[in-house]
């Protein structure tokens, strides 16, 4: 299998940016409109956080390969080994989307928003998933409910024809 390798948009990091930049537009308003001094500093300070966010998003990749999935971001990573993932789970709801992995120990270790979102992407990661043997399942919420369907299911294939059906 060649990697797949997932980064964080560049439309996110430079929505970041302009977010840290705009506030800049209000500092020479604080004089004009007689606000606190303290009004600068505040406005100062969270366009620096912005700013910080930002640039750690830079580094923050997401890599699916032979050897098993690997998330690397400025301060931390993440490696398992395929055989090391127990379960996986998708969950979209209305305003809420999260894509979560549970190692064989136990762990639920939550992959990053900005690198697994929408349709295309998590898809992509729950069939490799998929794949490699996992088990896991896609809830769509509300957005399933609206249209009848029904989640998806994937399971290993574990256990012997002799144990019989679930019903």
């Amino acid at each position: 299998m060649r990697p797949v390798i997932y980064r964080c948009p560049g439309r996110m990091f430079g929505l970041l940016i302009v977010g840290a930049i705009a506030p800049l537009a209000i500092l020479p308003m604080v004089s004009a409109l007689e606000w606190p001094p303290l009004t600068k500093l505040i406005i100062a300070a969270a366009e620096v956080v912005m700013l910080v966010y930002a640039l750690t998003l830079v580094p923050t990749k997401l890599v699916l390969s032979d050897d098993g999935l690997w998330q690397k971001q400025l301060f931390s990573q993440l490696r398992l080994q395929w055989k090391d993932i127990a379960e996986w789970r998708y969950v979209k709801a209305l305003e809420y989307e999260d894509f979560w992995i549970r190692d064989c120990a136990g762990k639920k270790h939550h992959l990053k928003r900005w690198l697994v979102f929408g349709k295309v992407r998590s898809g992509q990661v729950a069939e490799i998933m998929r794949e490699k043997g996992v088990v896991g399942r896609e809830d769509r919420g509300a957005d399933s409910a609206a249209n009848g369907s029904q989640p998806i299911r994937s399971e290993r294939n574990r256990k012997s024809s002799a144990a019989g059906s679930r019903r």
